[in-house]
């Protein structure tokens, strides 16, 4: 039986809008592997989650098991790479480098290694330069 609710650390890999103001995420995470999510009313100007939930952010977040999504609740970010964001060659490669991540991950599937080696690129592409 799976637990009601989960928690980890994710780095948000892509998102995707749907419906009038929600958005499905999908987060390499450091626990369960790559994952969709959904967040629930985050394009609105309001949310409290907006500002966490944004590309190549690494979160603490929780979440609640669904029929088809998991629904994130709580949203933190821990690290944000913003330098990445400032710069398009660094945007670039970083969207690159999530597309491979999202091909070859299997959904669900814990790999501890290749989540540090993401979080080791993200870091070198914000301090680094290009």
């Amino acid at each position: 039986m799976k637990k009601r609710s989960l928690s980890s650390l994710g780095l948000i890999l892509a998102k995707v809008d749907y419906g009038e103001a929600d958005r499905i995420f999908f987060i390499l995470t450091q626990d369960y592997g790559k994952l969709p999510f959904i967040a629930k009313g985050v394009r609105r100007t309001k949310s409290r989650k907006r500002g966490s939930l944004e590309l190549f952010n690494l979160v603490r977040f929780e979440a609640l098991r669904g029929k088809n999504l998991d629904l994130i609740i709580e949203a933190e970010v821990v690290r944000s790479f913003d330098k990445i964001r400032k710069n398009l060659k660094k945007m670039a490669l970083a969207y690159y480098f999530s597309e491979v991540l999202l091909k070859i991950l299997a959904e669900g599937e814990e790999n501890r290694k290749v989540f540090d080696l993401a979080l080791f690129i993200l870091k070198i592409l914000k301090g680094g330069e290009i």
